[in-house]
């Protein structure tokens, strides 16, 4: 797979791998992203096609295990990649259903291009070499572009193409979600423009937002352009293609050039009319991928990072770098979107935001820091949602939810699927209060590293003080040790959502939690003598933090409650010392895989609750995120040595 520092290559076609290549070789450009599923599918055991528009949510009610879930979905657009063909009268190409005599599919990350290699042979002998471009244009973020080459190696004939915009997709990515309601998109309007454009327009059901796209064909024999008769169709409401045909020598290379137009109600009023402008106003495919190519070079040139002697590293980190600034490009900066936690690449995690930010902003802030800045504005703008939450639930100041996605509610689900048992289980992630203190966090982080004092005037010190409030009111007061402490809380494990045998959610004073509340009140008070007069009492008046509060803030970073081991060991939260031990040997024998042994657990009816099993790093995280002299200080301000 891995052949040079640029390059994703497969040299053989895998159905059982199609899944994780389409994920592997999708193309975004910030605004929408698009799988690297074959241009001749639809969605089928094999094949995923999904193009994902940054900000483009919308929410269903399903009937499971005896209640009503919500569920907010990012959702799965129109496919606008579908193109194939035959040859005479026979079956529409697919690389899955004929014998192949040569498979390359390449994702060129350097220049942000998928290609693709084929040559295949019918029953009757005819040979036919197949090869396709595909590009999400980083510059013009409204615009993809297919290139698709047919050549007849060994025979003369007609053959036929289609291409379609097709509406009637659904939201079935992901197994364990296929029992929810997962049809989005309504149908709005279908049609033709001119003689070689075609165009949609759906509308999601709840949210309300109208999704057009528009496309154009140009034909092209040995390099010429042709006007070949197009004819257009409309498949029922959801479906709309153009369909054409032509004579072919042998050795004759046919290409059709497919450019398509995609706006939503999001960003302009009439996005149908912006689409068919953006598709008539655009270049040929060649002049298209050299700007594209352009815009790459110069995103490479703000972002590269270069490993000496160790060309794998090198390779993973271009992959890595590559599809951050995919799903999260300049072309961000004023649609007012997070970071998904799954980017623009497929439906795991429903396209929400998380608390993944934390390990991408240092990244952005680095390199392109604007991008930064408005993945932070995507919170501050739903900070007062976020204050409706914390007032929900008791609390003061900010709360912001595990899961975000449109309006900055929580849309964690209340109930998930073991698909190991096949049961449905309450959901506690939700209890992860953790989220906010990353969120103040990545606001002071940034503000460090750029020393953009606007940005911490007017939006992070707001974030920052009334996540401060919030930790504030989360803890409690326990006389007989002197100490505050939390409780119903998650830290990031997640393997452990409460108690053995407890009904109640969450636990005590998991250690990640606890100090970070500590820091946040620190750094609280610290901006609080940063800014100046004026805008700390603009502030202050707006939030309403009272004198008081402050004075808690004092006591807490004092009085923490962080449970040690007598040997130094920091206990993940109360009680985890005294969990069961797993016999890891027994069920490395038992299970080819045991990474989710919380769902290996519950199948067998029992709880990971129960075990010293944990998923991901959570105390650990105090030393992923600080310099040792800050944990130090810490603890030593709470009284621990």
């Amino acid at each position: 797979m891995l052949s040079s520092q640029w390059k994703i290559i497969y040299n053989k076609f895998d159905p059982d791998e199609e899944g994780l290549r389409e994920a592997i070789c999708t193309l975004a450009n910030g605004y929408f992203g698009t799988r690297g599923s074959a241009p001749e599918s639809v969605a089928s055991r094999i094949h995923y096609p999904g193009t994902y528009i940054a900000g483009v949510y919308n929410k269903l009610a399903t009937h499971i295990a005896g209640r009503v879930v919500y569920n907010e979905d990012l959702v799965n657009c129109p496919n606008w990649t579908f193109i194939t063909f035959k040859i005479g009268r026979g079956e529409w190409f697919l690389p899955s259903r004929v014998k192949l005599l040569l498979y390359r599919q390449e994702l060129d990350m350097k220049n942000g291009i998928l290609k693709r290699k084929i040559r295949f042979q019918t029953p009757d002998g005819k040979r036919t070499y197949v090869e396709t471009q595909r590009i999400v244009h980083m510059g013009e973020p409204h615009l993809g572009a297919i290139k698709y080459t047919v050549i007849p190696e060994n025979y003369d004939g007609y053959i036929t193409f289609t291409t379609m915009l097709d509406g009637a997709v659904l939201n079935v990515g992901v197994e364990r979600y296929r029992q929810l309601n997962s049809k989005h998109l309504l149908p709005h309007s279908a049609g033709s423009f001119a003689k070689n454009g075609i165009f949609l327009e759906m509308v999601t059901s709840q949210s309300k937002v109208r999704i057009a796209m528009a496309e154009k064909v140009k034909l092209f024999v040995n390099g010429q352009e042709k006007k070949i008769t197009i004819h257009h169709h409309i498949r029922g409401r959801e479906r709309v293609e153009q369909i054409f045909r032509g004579f072919i020598s042998r050795n004759e290379s046919f290409t059709v050039e497919k450019t398509v137009g995609i706006y939503t109600s999001r960003e302009v009023n009439a996005p149908l009319e912006n689409a068919i402008q953006c598709v008539k106003k655009s270049k040929d495919f060649q002049l298209l991928q050299e700007s594209h190519i352009r815009v790459w070079n110069n995103i490479w040139k703000k972002c590269g990072i270069k490993v000496k002697g160790d060309n794998f590293t090198q390779k993973i980190l271009h992959l890595h770098i590559f599809h951050l600034v995919q799903v999260c490009s300049p072309n961000i900066l004023n649609l007012d979107v997070g970071m998904p936690a799954r980017g623009l690449h497929g439906e795991a995690y429903r396209g929400h935001v998380f608390w993944d930010e934390l390990f991408v902003l240092p990244f952005f802030a680095l390199h392109i820091p604007e991008i930064s800045r408005a993945l932070l504005l995507y919170r501050y703008h739903r900070l007062p949602a976020a204050r409706r939450y914390a007032r929900k639930h008791g609390y003061k100041g900010a709360m912001f939810p595990w899961q975000s996605g449109s309006t900055g509610e929580e849309e964690t689900q209340t109930m998930h699927l073991n698909p190991l048992s096949g049961e449905w289980g309450p959901d506690y992630s939700r209890y992860q209060r953790h989220v906010s203190f990353a969120i103040a966090y990545n606001c002071w982080q940034y503000y460090i590293r750029t020393k953009d004092f606007d940005f911490l005037t007017k939006y992070g010190a707001e974030i920052i003080l009334s996540v401060a409030q919030f930790a504030g009111s989360l803890v409690y007061y326990d006389h007989q040790d002197g100490r505050y402490h939390t409780k119903n809380v998650m830290g990031p494990d997640e393997f452990h959502e409460k108690y053995p045998d407890s009904s109640e959610p969450g636990l005590r004073d998991n250690a990640y939690t606890n100090f970070m509340i500590v820091w946040t009140l620190l750094k609280a008070k610290q901006i609080l003598d940063i800014l100046d007069e004026k805008e700390k009492r603009r502030i202050l008046r707006k939030i309403k933090l009272h004198p008081r509060e402050l004075n808690l803030w004092d006591e807490i970073t004092t009085k923490m409650n962080i449970i040690i081991s007598p040997d130094g060991i920091i206990e993940q939260f109360a009680g985890y010392f005294e969990l069961k031990e797993i016999d890891w040997e027994k069920y490395r024998l038992r299970y080819e895989k045991i990474e989710r042994m919380d769902r290996i657990l519950r199948a067998e009816g029992k709880s990971p609750d129960e075990y010293k099993v944990t998923k991901q790093a959570d105390v650990l995280m105090i030393f992923y995120l600080f310099p040792l002299d800050i944990v130090r200080e810490i603890f030593q301000g709470l009284g621990y040595q």
